[in-house]
């Protein structure tokens, strides 16, 4: 369900083909990036659980509703703040406006949205992505390459699908 598909990019017609020149620099297992967030998440002494299609790790701190989830197809709104394994925060919507997207159409990260479908409306939770499922080597503004993000969420509200 990820790329273009049927939409058009400023430069790139619906449905198009894509062909890409790659140069493997270096190769970053996915254990690694695991490995560090696990020792993280032990490190707070939380307990996580496994969203199992990416395997994005996930901590509950406060739950919320648990008869409205989210899922792929809803509209999810929430304050996040992210951060790198190191505490230092590149990005944040507390105070501001609140982050609202719809899971599944892709305009966010894939970890990011793997991350938020586990979650429950106003569960307070702090999921954490792997550096593959982010911006990977090239990294991205403020984002580092190569490098796992954690991101803090306080679910405001699920809208479900067709609502």
């Amino acid at each position: 369900p990820w790329g273009f598909q049927d939409r058009a990019d400023a430069t790139v017609p619906a449905n198009s083909i894509l062909v890409y020149e790659l140069k493997l620099m270096a190769i970053k297992t996915l254990q690694e990036d695991y490995t560090l967030i696990d020792e993280y998440i032990s490190a707070k002494n939380w307990t996580s659980s496994i969203e199992p299609e990416y395997g994005i790790r996930y901590v509950v701190h406060k739950p919320g509703d648990q008869n409205v989830e989210a899922e792929y197809g809803d509209d999810m709104i929430v304050d996040y703040q992210g951060e790198f394994l190191d505490g230092t925060v590149f990005d944040s919507s507390v105070g501001k406006n609140p982050l609202a997207f719809n899971i599944g159409a892709g305009s966010l990260v894939v970890g990011f949205e793997a991350g938020a479908s586990q979650l429950y409306e106003k569960d307070s939770a702090t999921i954490f992505i792997p550096s593959v499922y982010v911006y990977g080597k090239s990294g991205r503004a403020t984002r580092e390459p190569i490098t796992p993000l954690v991101f803090g969420l306080d679910v405001l509200s699920v809208i479900k699908e067709g609502q």
